[in-house]
């Protein structure tokens, strides 16, 4: 059975990945109209294991798995169906895909607590910039200020709630109250190489890298490129170009941390012209906060050194700061007593789990991306991980249900 609804699974993503905002590519973003087709088709999967079905005010499709007990919590599974632009088909929606087969395993079963399956609209923030929409709606975290939000079509999120005829003064309803749910476990691509390394197809997320995201730049002094001496110049491209090496150093020099520049302008920007600014993205990350925030310190040291030496003014700026994740480690100790060969480790990218975390006792598998690639068209997952997966949620499911 659980290798029948593994292929079946596998074949529900083919069908989600052609529900695309344009031809040619997986695009699905947030209250676009290709949601709206990946809703029915979920909806239509989660009628068919037995759940009743509804649409929350800031589109979160949930369908749920009833105990006979009435006052029993409710067991939160899931992931989110939106997708970055020309996505892979597996990303999100897998975890979704996953948790209504477990469902449909455990159908005639009846259970001390619910199963909610949460389909979540959003998550990876391309179509508003800000991540997260419908997991902090479900934990009571959704900000009045979101609804004024635009898109680059100039489309403000209040009104494309309400084109997708949604209410959003009814928001506040689509959370949870804590005393009222037991936990959640999301399923989720690895989107990394590790596992594949391994040779194993399921591992348990041990936490959730925080990460320090900030905005950089060096200001020199613009002049010609071929009338200008090397030693007197101010070029601030030099500058940067010397910093990211050293991120790239920095992070080598610490297991589980990860630097990365992935953005970067350069003004004037004309090919004989000395670089007046160059300015860049910063992205750092690792499991401890500690060590993030020490690899942080050593950076901007660095930089003012680099400033000094080449007579140049660095600026920083901190956007976002996100701490460490802990998943719980009794979730996690139910896991590895079922299967005590399934590896731990951290998550480097964020997940709806972070978030849930704030909120209730949080858990998360990761499955086996092959080619290490995720955010990409190349992006694959293999059946029998899938199955693997599947047998591992349904084990935790049901020996939740014998400690309750």
């Amino acid at each position: 059975m659980n290798k029948k609804l593994a292929k079946e699974i596998m074949q529900r993503c083919d069908e989600l990945s052609k529900f695309t905002e344009y031809d040619g590519e997986l695009t699905r973003t947030f209250l676009t109209k290709p949601m709206i087709a990946t809703h029915n088709s979920v909806k239509r999967w989660m009628q068919a294991a037995n759940m009743t079905t509804r649409l929350d005010a800031v589109g979160n499709l949930i369908g749920q798995k009833q105990s006979k007990n009435k006052n029993a919590k409710s067991l939160l599974l899931g992931s989110h169906l939106d997708t970055v632009r020309n996505a892979g088909k597996y990303d999100g929606s897998i975890g979704v895909l996953i948790a209504i087969a477990a469902v449909e395993l455990l159908k005639d079963k009846d259970l001390p607590f619910n199963i909610d399956v949460l389909a979540f609209s959003e998550e990876e923030g391309v179509r508003y910039r800000t991540p997260m929409f419908g997991s902090k709606a479900v934990i009571g975290d959704f900000k009045d200020a979101y609804l004024d939000l635009v898109d680059s079509g100039g489309v403000a999120m209040k009104d494309a709630l309400i084109n997708y005829g949604l209410n959003p003064a009814e928001i506040p309803k689509a959370a949870y109250k804590a005393e009222q749910v037991l936990g959640f476990l999301e399923v989720h691509i690895e989107q990394g190489p590790r596992l594949a390394a391994m040779e194993k197809s399921v591992a348990i997320v041990s936490a959730i890298n925080g990460a320090t995201w900030a905005k950089a730049s060096f200001v020199g002094k613009a002049g010609h490129a071929g009338t200008s001496p090397m030693d007197l110049r101010q070029d601030a491209l030099l500058g940067a170009s010397e910093l990211i090496i050293e991120l790239e150093k920095i992070a080598l020099s610490s297991d589980g941390l990860v630097g990365t520049v992935g953005q970067i302008e350069v003004r004037p920007g004309s090919s004989n012209v000395i670089a007046a600014l160059a300015e860049f993205s910063l992205d750092i990350r690792h499991s401890e906060d500690s060590k993030r925030q020490k690899a942080v310190k050593r950076l901007l040291a660095k930089a003012d050194e680099i400033a000094k030496k080449r007579n140049l003014k660095f600026n920083y700026i901190e956007n976002t700061i996100h701490t460490a994740t802990e998943m719980d480690k009794n979730f996690i100790n139910i896991l590895k007593k079922i299967d005590p060969s399934v590896p731990i480790m951290p998550s480097g990218a964020g997940h709806d789990a972070m978030i849930m975390a704030e909120f209730t006792p949080t858990v998360m598998l990761f499955l086996r991306s092959p080619n290490g690639i995720s955010h990409n068209p190349e992006e694959i997952v293999w059946q029998k991980d899938v199955e693997a997966a599947l047998k591992l949620v349904v084990s935790f499911i049901e020996k939740l249900a014998d400690l309750n």
